[in-house]
């Protein structure tokens, strides 16, 4: 069980709950008008949407690809904080409150990003109030997520903080599993490494977590990737 089932380099496929769906899901009207003024960008993979530390003045709408989400250890390695596809509005918190970035956004494919100062997008907010009410849905279910995963921290297994990260972080493979009801979810690259700072433990520890729910049916361990086979057990953790 020492030996690594992951490569160092791989992703960690992380789609926080609070992150699923379009942010514009059921807003055509102000959609529109977001896009008609905003910036079209388009970025290469790996080229840097905005570094930690940077000044916010700007949010940005993924309408096509995948931005990752880092902060840099004192190692000056990128440890994942999660992955946003399309439809997702990121750089909203640092921006709101006038803040450097406090994470990296790096392309993960080639993207298609609106850029809006925060300037307009605030006057767009006064026509449209809907959206600060959608902004501050998604912050408080970000701030959920943040004080359960420290909680659980303080207070679960390494088992449960295992099983906690997979229902929030897959929820939406989990969801799709649930609802077509299929036998498996496809493979899901992770890094060992990162997922061992997550739950605070050792990366042979992690090993060893991920293969007692392989033995348990609940995922199963290929190599570099995991696979979901039993999405109600790990949903029932959020």
């Amino acid at each position: 069980m020492s030996s690594s089932i992951w490569k160092d380099d791989e992703i960690l496929e992380s789609r926080p709950v609070y992150y699923s769906g379009d942010f514009f899901q059921h807003m055509d009207e102000e959609k529109k008008i977001f896009i008609g003024g905003a910036v079209l960008r388009n970025f290469r993979k790996n080229d840097f949407i905005y570094r930690e530390g940077e000044s916010s003045n700007s949010i940005y709408y993924i309408d096509k690809g995948s931005v990752r989400l880092s902060r840099t250890d004192i190692n000056g390695r990128e440890l994942s904080y999660a992955i946003n596809s399309t439809g997702a509005l990121i750089g909203i918190s640092a921006t709101l409150y006038g803040k450097r970035r406090l994470t990296n956004a790096r392309a993960l494919t080639d993207c298609r990003i609106y850029e809006m100062s925060m300037d307009r997008f605030k006057t767009l907010i006064q026509h449209y109030p809907n959206l600060l009410e959608k902004i501050i849905e998604i912050l408080v279910k970000r701030v959920s997520y943040l004080l359960d995963s420290y909680l659980s921290i303080l207070c679960d297994s390494a088992s449960d903080r295992l099983c906690k990260f997979l229902a929030y972080n897959y929820y939406l493979a989990l969801l799709e599993m649930k609802e077509k009801r299929l036998v498996e979810s496809n493979p899901h690259a992770i890094n060992q490494s990162e997922l061992a700072t997550f739950l605070g433990v050792s990366r042979q520890r992690t090993n060893e977590l991920l293969h007692n729910l392989d033995n348990e049916g609940i995922i199963k361990v290929q190599r570099n990737t995991i696979i979901f086979l039993n999405p109600d057990y790990l949903l029932n953790y959020l």
